[in-house]
């Protein structure tokens, strides 16, 4: 049971109802060449240190989850992914037990990082992001998103392997800030 400040997160690996509010979209960026996933470091300030890159659905993105996915993955950690080859993993329900407040979902889709950029501010949040390039199997555990997380992340290496990506044999953990 979960309070009204608390919300009800529900992973499922399926197509999302027609009706259901679309407010984030959020990629599993796996590097094309080290099979390693990037994780945003937004530093020790911040309530939730590190997510994934994704973000709200914008007028420009003419409602295509891969162009919300393709345009926040490059504002917010500078990398160009793959959108063609974009896997949809399926969504998490947001749910608060509190009148009125109806559900949302949120996109997560498997993407290959075809390149970087050098790291600049977000320009959201006027934020330089650090690029944490992890193992999926630990990403998890480091996104600390509990069981709706380590669904999301063995979603991701199933995609990641059906994409011929090295996520069964990554490069080791490290940063990426350069390009």
């Amino acid at each position: 049971m979960t309070g009204p400040d608390e919300p009800r997160i529900t992973w499922w690996d399926s197509s999302m109802p027609v009706g259901l509010r679309v407010t984030q979209v959020s990629v599993w960026a796996i590097d094309e060449y080290d099979g390693r996933i990037l994780i945003q470091d937004r530093g020790t300030q911040h309530f939730r240190r590190y997510t994934l890159p994704g973000g709200k659905p914008e007028p420009e993105d003419r409602d295509d989850p891969l162009r919300t996915a393709a345009r926040e993955a490059f504002e917010e950690s500078q990398i160009h992914i793959d959108a063609a080859r974009g896997v949809y993993l399926g969504y998490q329900m947001v749910a608060w037990d509190v009148a009125g407040v109806e559900p949302f979902a949120q996109l997560r889709y498997a993407v290959p990082i075809i390149g970087y950029e050098p790291a600049v501010a977000d320009p959201d949040s006027g934020r330089t992001y650090r690029r944490y390039m992890v193992n999926v199997d630990r990403a998890a555990e480091i996104l600390a998103w509990g069981e709706p997380g380590a669904r999301q992340a063995a979603a991701a290496k199933r995609a990641g392997q059906e994409l011929g990506l090295r996520v069964d044999d990554p490069a080791p953990d490290g940063y990426r800030d350069g390009e």
